[in-house]
C-alpha cells in the first residue's frame, strides 16, 4: 500500500478524503473499488450513500473541492468529463460536454477565481503528460503544457 500524496489516505482504500471545512457533518470519499465510487457522510461517517460510481486512475487524484466555495466540488473520472457538485457532493452534473480527459491526475481550483480551474492529464508510460486549462469553471478546457511525461501527479497553487 502506498500513502496517497495529498489525503495521506492508504491508495488502497481511499484514493481521496475531504470534510467539509462549513460543516464537519459533511464528507466526501472517493474509494477505489470496481467500480470506483464516490461516498458522502453528513453525520461524521456513521453511514456513507454512494454519490457517484465512475472509474478513476490509480494514480490520480480525481476530487477536489474549491477552496474558494467549499460547497462545491470537482471530479475528473477517466475516458472524459468534467463532473460538478455545488451542494456539498450530494448530487452531480457532468458539464464539460465529456470533455475527452485520458486519465486525469490531478485538480486544482485558482485561489481567488473559481472560473480558472487545471487538470492535469496522463497516462503512465504514454510519455504525453497534459495540463489543461479552464477559464469558464470547468464548461471548455485548452491544451496549456505538455511534458514529456507520462504524468502530472500533483499540482498545487496558493494566494501567494
Amino acid at each position: 500500500m502506498e500513502r496517497c500524496r495529498k489525503s495521506g489516505a492508504f491508495r488502497k482504500y481511499a484514493a481521496f478524503f475531504f470534510v467539509s471545512p462549513v460543516d464537519t457533518n459533511i464528507w466526501l470519499m472517493a474509494l477505489e473499488s470496481s467500480p470506483d465510487k464516490v461516498y458522502r457522510t453528513t453525520n461524521y461517517g456513521q453511514s456513507w450513500t454512494e454519490v457517484m460510481s465512475r472509474a478513476f486512475s490509480n494514480y490520480g487524484q480525481p476530487l477536489e473541492m474549491d477552496q474558494n466555495d467549499p460547497h462545491v466540488f470537482y471530479f475528473t473520472p477517466d475516458n472524459g468529463g468534467f463532473w460538478k457538485s455545488t451542494d456539498d457532493g450530494a448530487t452531480w452534473n457532468e458539464i464539460s460536454n465529456n470533455y475527452p480527459f485520458r486519465s486525469p491526475c490531478d485538480i486544482i481550483v485558482m485561489y481567488d477565481s473559481s472560473n480558472v480551474i487545471f487538470v492535469a492529464d496522463g497516462i503512465t508510460g504514454s510519455g504525453q503528460a497534459i495540463i489543461f486549462k479552464s477559464v469558464n469553471g470547468g464548461v471548455n478546457w485548452t491544451n496549456v503544457h505538455t511534458a514529456n511525461s507520462s504524468e502530472i501527479p500533483s499540482m498545487s497553487n496558493s494566494i501567494f
